[in-house]
Parts: C-alpha cells; sequence; structure tokens
C-alpha cells in the first residue's frame, strides 16, 4: 500500500487485518518501525486471543 503518510493506512488497512487475523486464529508477522502496531495491537491480541507477541528490535538487539 502507498500512501501519504497521516493518510489512514495503519488505521483503516493494517488494524483491520490484524483484528481479523486474530479472530480467525491465523498466525501472522508485521513489521512496526515505529512501534505502533506492538503498542494498540500486542496487548489485545495477548490478553483477548491468547496470541504470543515477540518482537525482534534489530536497533537493540538486547531488548529481542
Amino acid at each position: 500500500m502507498i500512501g501519504a503518510a497521516g493518510v489512514g493506512k495503519t488505521a483503516y488497512w493494517l488494524y483491520p487485518c490484524i483484528e481479523y487475523a486474530c479472530a480467525t486464529g491465523m498466525s501472522f508477522l508485521s513489521t512496526d518501525t515505529k512501534g505502533d502496531v506492538v503498542r494498540n495491537y500486542g496487548t489485545i491480541a495477548e490478553k483477548y486471543y491468547g496470541y504470543k507477541i515477540s518482537v525482534i528490535d534489530l536497533r537493540n538487539p538486547t531488548r529481542s
């Protein structure tokens, strides 16, 4: 998906796709350069859907 900053790529496309994946029990991988996805949906996926969240932080590997 291509779009300028602030047009809603994450809110209107990525978040609904993550919700669908969680609701149907799919496994998925998401890149998250700003950390928004894991902050906003990581806890929801763990708490309500039973997912195990893993973060691979290449900038700070000790936090991975």
